[in-house]
């Protein structure tokens, strides 16, 4: 009987070596995860950031043209007033208004009639959409290989364009989604959870090198 319960002693300390392994690989995951989302929203930050300034440059370039050529009209028209104020003042001031020659009227260049409209063109509500929703936490638990109700020996993920969610098949996509399946063009790892451009089987993954030699059909 005291055999017994050391051994259920034992039983118990290796149960909660595996629940503190187990808890070790969560907290890796989520510090692993964490880290991704803070260097990918910064790239896009500084991405946006570089966008914002490429329109901010483009507005001033445009208005900038449209500023220079009507500069260069109310430079041109000042002129003209002025040269035709110090003739009126000499006209004014002279006595003999006979022996005076006026200048003729001054070929001004035209003043464009069209209204100039530049405007962003920004598609407000797709983009805070999309922003808005930008990024999935994959969450699930699995065995490598994994099972599911059609095929056996899945060793990776399938990712169609349609949705972007991790698949092991087609079948199983489309009893969960509404729309149709979409030819999955990238792939992830089940082991090291790499994601890859998806390649024709077999294969083995860019990272960990675990070959993939593709799913059995449970129905042959």
């Amino acid at each position: 009987m005291k055999q017994q319960v050391k051994d259920n002693l034992q039983n118990y300390n290796d149960r909660l070596e595996q629940v503190a392994e187990k808890i070790r690989e969560v907290k890796l995951k989520q510090e692993g995860v964490l880290q991704e989302i803070e260097e990918d929203f910064g790239l896009a930050f500084e991405i946006l950031q570089q966008r914002k300034k490429q329109l901010e440059s483009e507005v001033n370039e445009v208005a900038g043209n449209y500023l220079q050529e009507y500069k260069l009209i109310e430079e041109e028209t000042q002129k003209a007033k002025e040269h035709a104020e110090k003739e009126l003042k000499a006209l004014e001031e002279t006595h003999d208004v006979q022996e005076m020659t006026v200048s003729p009227v001054t070929n001004l260049s035209s003043l464009p009639e069209a209204e100039v409209r530049f405007k962003l063109i920004f598609d407000k509500e797709n983009t805070v959409k999309f922003l808005g929703s930008l990024g999935k936490i994959g969450n699930w638990r699995q065995k490598v290989p994994f099972e599911c109700d059609n095929f056996k020996n899945v060793t990776y993920w399938m990712v169609p364009p349609c949705c972007y969610k991790y698949y092991c098949c087609n079948k199983c996509h489309d009893a969960k989604e509404s729309h149709p399946w979409s030819y999955a063009n990238r792939m992830v790892c089940m082991v090291c959870e790499k994601e890859q451009d998806y390649r024709k089987l077999p294969n083995s993954c860019e990272k960990c090198d675990t070959y993939h030699r593709g799913v059995v059909s449970k129905s042959v």
